[in-house]
């Protein structure tokens, strides 16, 4: 009797509609702000891989126009590479809702 009382207090004391109210505006403000750090996290590995394949880009360039040897390159490409691939895989994690 005594713990339906106490129920029945708490939801008459807490569940009013002006604290429901607020609940909803604060939780849709921190929906709001997920939303906006996700977007940015998307944007900054966009950057980050758009600027990593232009690299690549000049280093396959230097490498069919002779300028340097395979051997001199090829580290260095496997490096951004796997780089790539990171980025890519973190992108693929985070838009499927694995890192939020």
């Amino acid at each position: 009797m005594l713990e339906a009382f106490v129920i029945e207090r708490l939801k008459q004391n807490l569940l009013t509609e002006e604290n429901l109210a607020e609940l909803v505006k604060l939780t849709n403000e921190e929906i709001k702000q997920g939303k906006s750090q996700y977007r940015e996290k998307l944007l900054a590995i966009d950057a980050q891989l758009e600027a990593l394949k232009g690299k690549l880009d000049k280093l396959y360039d230097a490498l069919e126009s002779g300028m340097l040897d395979l051997s001199d390159l090829a580290p260095r490409i496997k490096e951004m590479k796997s780089q790539i691939d990171k980025l890519e895989n973190t992108r693929a994690d985070l838009a499927d809702g694995k890192q939020r």
